[in-house]
């Protein structure tokens, strides 16, 4: 029985070359969007993870792990890879640790008004700090990140605050302590700022009177993010947003 021959037709050059030309012009105008929701997917990840960390020193300090933790952020090159890169870990000190420096009178500890010493951010010191977050992950209760793709608004500069779990030795050190013009008492600085690393020299830009962001990131749509904490270690994370001209808890 012979086949009667069916009438396949495939599709010629030109409509080809028409279908690619559709296909790329519709991923030109969705590339944008899909950047955009990538950074501010990659700023939101990092920011609510270093919420969790910092959250989660807190409550080993109101256990009872620890007498005293720290949160310590910085900027720097990595050498290595040859990037910069934003670390946030935490450090903890146990009960025993703190209550020796605090009964010892001699102590740096109890002859610090402006309370920068109880916050030591030094990293060469090895003796102050009974833990700390490292890459390895040795010690569960203490935590470690690094970020190539998160710039913060202070550049190859540190910051670090101090928590107990009463609030009597809430301190801070570096970008995270201010001292006032007028009197010259230091303070404990809140709040810092997450935003997408451009470029290596990349930082957040935040005015310094108004806690807003630069004019020029509004005008980016760049997305930032605030993690705040309060003396007793109570942390928010907020989301500028440019509709409302402010900052949205998350």
């Amino acid at each position: 029985m012979q086949l009667q021959e069916k009438n396949i037709k495939g599709f010629n050059i030109l409509e080809l070359i028409v279908v690619v030309v559709i296909i790329g012009l519709i991923s030109a105008l969705a590339f944008p969007n899909i950047s955009s929701w990538t950074k501010e997917r990659e700023t939101r990840n990092a920011a609510q993870r270093i919420k969790t960390l910092m959250t989660n020193i807190n409550s080993q300090v109101q256990r009872g792990k620890y007498g005293f933790v720290q949160v310590f952020v910085q900027d720097l090159k990595d050498e290595d890879d040859d990037k910069q890169i934003v670390i946030v870990k935490t450090k903890g000190m146990k009960m025993n640790t703190l209550m020796t420096m605090v009964n010892d009178g001699d102590h740096d500890w109890n002859k610090d008004t402006g309370n920068t010493t109880w916050c030591n951010a030094d990293e060469t010191s090895t003796d102050y700090w009974d833990d700390q977050g490292s890459k390895d992950g040795i010690v569960p209760e203490v935590g470690y990140f690094s970020f190539d793709n998160i710039a913060v608004n202070f550049r190859e500069k540190i910051g670090a605050v101090c928590f107990s779990s009463d609030g009597t030795w809430y301190s801070g050190a570096e970008e995270f302590s201010s001292e006032s013009d007028a009197d010259k008492e230091v303070s404990v600085d809140s709040v810092f700022f997450l935003c997408v690393r451009k470029v290596a020299e990349s930082v957040c830009e935040i005015g310094q009177t108004d806690g807003f962001p630069s004019t020029a990131t509004k005008e980016n749509n760049q997305p930032i993010f605030a993690v705040s904490w309060s003396r007793f270690g109570n942390i928010t994370l907020e989301k500028w947003s440019n509709s409302e001209n402010d900052w949205i808890l998350q």
